[in-house]
């Protein structure tokens, strides 16, 4: 079995988002009110566990337009299901809450696709909220699991975080 990364939900809420909060046309009145949404899983991770909404509980319009929406999630998921594209699952999430979740349940493996995408903002929390900086040996970090060589053996023991950040360590297999 596979040790690859799993994209998760996140991935697709921060690039989905901004596309669906902006409106161009003028404003019309609302269809008709819409039927109730479908439920939604929430996808629990560890501790943390994301909570489930309506889009429209959440400002967006999930199957039916609604004042200032210009498409719905719903039309945005039946374009990209179409077969020629081979999208595997569409989660958009807003204010920590599953708004709508569609596709398959089976893991999408990205492998090191999402390094950055997941790795740059990870590493800049760190750093605002950690006291991670990039100068930091990763020894520092990363040297206190059993079988660790990041402090004993060079060239590990000199690498920072920089490098690991920029793929510049220059380590050779």
């Amino acid at each position: 079995m596979s040790n690859a990364p799993v994209l998760g939900p996140p991935l697709f809420a921060f690039l989905l988002v901004p596309l669906m909060s902006c409106a161009t046309e003028p404003a019309t009145a609302p269809d008709p009110p819409p039927r109730a949404p479908e439920p939604v899983t929430a996808a629990s991770t560890g501790s943390f566990r994301w909570g489930a909404a309506s889009p429209e509980s959440q400002g967006m319009c999930g199957s039916t337009k609604q004042l200032g929406c210009t498409t719905t999630l719903q039309s945005i998921w039946s374009r990209i299901s179409n077969p020629r594209h081979n999208t595997k699952r569409f989660v958009v999430i807003r204010n920590d809450k599953v708004i709508y979740d569609r596709g398959g349940t089976l893991p999408y493996y990205s492998y090191s696709a999402s390094k950055g995408l997941l790795g740059a903002p990870t590493l800049v929390y760190a750093i605002s909220k950690c006291g991670v900086e990039l100068t930091d040996r990763a020894s520092g970090w990363l040297a206190h699991a059993d079988g660790s060589r990041w402090r004993s053996q060079a060239p590990w023991a000199n690498i920072t975080l920089e490098h690991l950040a920029t793929h510049t360590s220059g380590v050779r297999r």
